[in-house]
């Protein structure tokens, strides 16, 4: 389950700041994705619109955060919470996060890229020199086995 949320945490991410950048609330975004999304994020959004009657929106995303362990919904629900402390549009908080994500994974990708070439390119030399070490030890075989009597390979 933990898996799945993660994974649709991303999507939600993504809708939610373009429903936001085309003009819809917060609490109206969230309501709407409840209805239009698959469990298990149905049911967590259900719980937010619920809270949020007895709460602040960015103190129902905080229990949902705490309550769920995903770190990218701890992180949206900072997000909220730093964009209506300081005035600055929540689409272009996701938005940027978003960006600051994929930046991260493709540097990681690319780290991880170049160990397995590099591990590639080691085995390949193997592969490619051990014929040649094979032959110069039999080499060395043979002419030590001949230096010590008359046995032959």
């Amino acid at each position: 389950m933990l898996r799945k949320l993660t994974k649709q945490t991303r999507v939600v991410e993504m809708l939610l700041a373009f429903l936001l950048r085309a003009g819809a609330t917060l609490s109206d975004t969230l309501l709407l994705l409840e209805h239009r999304l698959d469990a298990p994020m149905q049911d967590k959004l259900r719980e937010v619109n619920v809270q949020k009657r007895y709460r602040t929106i960015h103190g129902a995303l905080d229990a949902l955060g705490d309550s769920t362990g995903v770190p990218q919904l701890r992180e949206l629900a900072a997000l909220v919470s730093e964009s209506e402390r300081n005035g600055t549009p929540i689409a272009e908080a996701i938005v940027r996060s978003l960006q600051f994500d994929a930046k991260a994974r493709d540097a990681t990708a690319a780290q991880r890229y170049g160990k397995v070439q590099l591990e590639v390119a080691m085995y390949a030399t193997l592969l490619i020199a051990m014929p040649g070490f094979g032959f110069a030890i039999y080499a060395m075989l043979a002419f030590a086995l001949h230096l010590f009597g008359s046995w032959t390979l």
